[in-house]
């Protein structure tokens, strides 16, 4: 087989000057510069006359490169190759498409396989012990000395039942007695310098005294030695021992795998402002919408009340007054409606709904036509409760009721709210009223079961209210007027209640310093029940934008949580804690008495027994 000398070694170096136009250098003796900046001279073209002398009589062919500037001498075997390559077959007639098969699979068939790794080759032969115990059985079943039945029974048995025989046959399996510790220091004749006590160390120290002795023969005899050598010898013979199996398992992967709170970030986590005021307890704290107003009301020592009005972002006082409303003060919501500048104050003698004078221009008028009423009259309406129109600096709304309101919460239009008096009658223990109409109603007319009602609340988006007595919380559907779920958390006593901003999750604060986190989706009992707090729960909230959850105490702790809420209902909510701030001091057994959040910034403001009223932001 003729074999082509392919390789490019000896191959000499063509023109270096790159792709530039050859029509620059017509008229000239060269065709280029080399690296040195020297000519390059180029071969003159043979003539066509000697190209054909050459071509008739067989030998090689020259062909003139222009770029190159020299002849190419091609032999008639490579003019061959350039032919066959043109015709799209090998360049050489040598080489075949499809060579001759090899055989790589041996032709000769092995009867066993060459290793052991599928099953050792012991496995094809029987067992001559599995035929012993065969032909042993076999034996008993036939002369009857085995039963057939307990033959059965014996092969179905399971394993831990044959461990229970044996053990009762042979007895319990031993276990050897432990044994004696090391001696240590203490025991030493010879003990180092370190391990010698003082005189005024031996008063307090217990067990045995190092000594030091030269030799061992001087020392004394132990006095307690044969009765220890005593014991230990029936504890070896009479002390009855057990084998006990021990889960061998980490106490970390018990633990839930949280994210980092960094990663977590923002949430308040740093005090940014106290608004100092005197000493009396802030019973409650409610943030105006736009985040600008902050309401807080307190209890004097006299028994009455007073409402501040701070701003948030100056730290100012712009209002303080004892006289609006007979106190004590139990509740405070601000209206949910931006344009609504409307307080909601729960006093000794009814329900306020105050004009806090914090709208301006048109919102003014929204307000003024809200106090207002259907025709503007002042005549009070008989009925579940008793409305009256306040006059003065400070124009508005007395709702009376039997007895005082603990809690008070909007509706999320603004319109609505509902009063929980729990001393009052079974059936105006709950009561819904509506500003614009001037109207209350009683939805719950023969109570509620579970106890008297403790905290109540409205759907952000449905026709719900969601009633919590001491042990359960119910939702009622108020256009069908039908009883949708009940939720048990299983607390003893429950203290407050949030509905989530989704509508689909409910928090539950108890008493008993439990939190349970409800999802509407997921059935009746409590996704989540988390108990932080060492006393009992007083308020709990949730931000309007941002995935942040708080709950205070009567230990005078905020804890802040990272709650998410995910749009994927595949997807459970996550509830990490991020932070514990320390907000208040504990006084007459009471300690942080309410949280809320800013509602448009990270920020908590949190109001104590103690008197303070703290802001937190984060950083």
């Amino acid at each position: 087989m003729h074999v082509d000398d392919l390789s490019s070694d000896d191959e000499e170096a063509g023109n270096a000057t790159g792709r530039v136009p050859l029509h620059w250098y017509e008229g000239y003796d060269h065709v280029g510069y080399d690296l040195g900046g020297g000519k390059v001279v180029a071969d003159a073209p043979s003539d066509a006359l000697a190209q054909a002398l050459e071509a008739q009589g067989g030998g090689a062919l020259t062909v003139y490169d222009k770029l190159n500037g020299r002849n190419v001498v091609v032999s008639a075997r490579e003019l061959e190759q350039i032919r066959r390559m043109k015709g799209g077959a090998f360049a050489n007639r040598e080489s075949e498409m499809y060579g001759d098969a090899l055989d790589v699979v041996a032709s000769a068939t092995e009867a066993m396989p060459l290793s052991a790794a599928p099953e050792p080759k012991r496995r094809f032969l029987p067992s001559k012990w599995e035929a012993m115990r065969v032909a042993k059985l076999v034996q008993g079943l036939r002369d009857g000395t085995i039963a057939f039945l307990a033959f059965a029974e014996s092969m179905w048995a399971n394993d831990d039942d044959d461990e229970e025989e044996e053990t009762r046959r042979r007895g319990p399996m031993h276990v050897p007695a432990p044994k004696l510790a090391l001696p240590n220091h203490d025991e030493s004749y010879r003990p180092p310098e370190e391990y010698l006590l003082e005189d005024d160390e031996l008063e307090d120290h217990e067990g045995l005294v190092p000594k030091r002795h030269d030799t061992l023969r001087a020392v004394g005899a132990y006095e307690h030695a044969v009765k220890e050598r005593f014991e230990r010898c029936l504890d070896l013979y009479l002390c009855p021992r057990a084998m006990k199996r021990r889960l061998n398992i980490d106490p970390e992967s018990l633990v839930p795998k949280l994210p980092d709170p960094k990663d977590l970030k923002p949430f308040p986590n740093a005090l940014c402002r106290d608004f100092v005021g005197h000493d009396a307890p802030v019973v409650a704290l409610a943030c105006s919408p736009d985040g600008q107003w902050l309401a807080e009301t307190r209890a004097t020592a006299d028994g009455a009340g007073s409402l501040r009005l701070w701003e948030v972002y100056t730290g100012r006082c712009v209002f303080a007054s004892g006289d609006l409303a007979p106190g004590p003060f139990a509740a405070l919501a601000w209206n949910p409606r931006p344009e609504h500048g409307v307080l909601l104050l729960s006093a000794s003698d009814g329900v306020y709904v105050v004009d806090a004078k914090t709208a301006r221009g048109g919102d003014a008028e929204l307000t003024a036509a809200l106090l207002a009423g259907p025709d503007g009259d002042a005549e009070p309406r008989e009925g579940v409760a008793a409305w009256e129109t306040l006059a003065g600096d400070r124009p508005g709304l007395r709702v009376g009721l039997e007895k005082q309101a603990r809690t008070v919460a909007w509706h999320a239009k603004g319109d609505y709210f509902v009063t929980v008096s729990p001393e009052a009658l079974a059936s105006l223990q709950c009561v819904v009223h509506r500003t614009s109409a001037r109207d209350s109603q009683a939805p719950l007319k023969r109570g509620d079961k579970g106890g008297a009602v403790q905290a109540a609340a409205f759907h952000p988006s449905k026709p719900f209210l969601f009633v919590a007595t001491r042990t359960a919380v119910r939702v009622y559907h108020l256009t069908q007027q039908t009883l949708v779920k009940t939720l048990r958390c299983g607390a003893k006593w429950i203290s407050c209640l949030r509905v989530h901003p989704s509508g689909d999750h409910v928090a539950v604060g108890s008493r008993d310093k439990r939190l349970c986190w409800f999802d509407m989706d997921l059935g009746d009992s409590a996704y989540k029940t988390l108990k932080y707090h060492d006393k009992a729960l007083r308020a709990v909230d949730f931000h309007a934008r941002y995935p942040l959850m708080a709950t205070s105490a009567d230990d005078g702790k905020v804890h802040v949580f990272h709650a998410m809420v995910y749009d994927d209902l595949m997807r459970n909510p996550l509830v990490v804690p991020v932070k514990i701030l320390d907000a208040h001091k504990v006084a007459a057994g009471l300690g942080a008495l309410d949280v809320a959040f800013h509602p448009t910034q990270p920020w908590l403001f949190s109001a104590g027994a103690d008197g303070g009223v703290k802001l937190y932001h984060a950083l």
